[in-house]
């Protein structure tokens, strides 16, 4: 079904994963005329992850100052405000490095179209498995969906 479709009408679908969402989603703002869609799996609220992650550390509270510098490039809070396109978030449940409600900020700010899939039972490096082949099959199948009506509306040919 995907490959079909796919081939029939080419789309181009930005990935990325945890720090590779962020560039992602970047690049999907500056390029929506390019871009028709995103699949993303646990991207972080990177000011909100590295202070989780420097509390574990003695002087990490002193990484606030340093948090406070990072451009608006690497938000990615900032960034998917700026995307239109359809995003498929992949979810690890038990993410240990960004954690679910670091995600949650970044999905409740996307004001595109968007499917959530929570990857059941794994942490942020696991590996999927046969028991979300299901889930993700699903969420692929909905963004080729919307991105095909996506190319239909925004690559019309001008009259006139």
């Amino acid at each position: 079904f995907l490959e079909s479709r796919l081939q029939a009408d080419p789309k181009v679908l930005l990935c990325g994963n945890s720090l590779g969402c962020i560039s992602a989603l970047y690049l999907a703002a500056e390029n929506a005329d390019v871009v028709d869609g995103l699949i993303l799996r646990n991207p972080p609220a990177l000011d909100d992850v590295v202070r989780h992650v420097a509390r574990q550390y003695p002087g990490g509270r002193w990484v606030g100052p340093i948090v406070n510098e990072l451009p608006e490039s690497m938000d990615a809070v900032i960034q998917v405000e700026r995307v239109q396109q359809a995003i498929v978030f992949l979810q690890s449940e038990l993410d240990s490095l960004v954690l679910p409600e670091f995600q949650t900020k970044i999905q409740d700010g996307h004001p595109g179209p968007q499917k959530v899939e929570v990857l059941v039972g794994i942490d942020h490096h696991e590996l999927t498995d046969d028991r979300h082949e299901q889930g993700i099959e699903s969420c692929l199948r909905w963004l080729i969906e919307q991105v095909s009506d996506r190319h239909r509306t925004f690559h019309q040919p001008r009259e006139g």
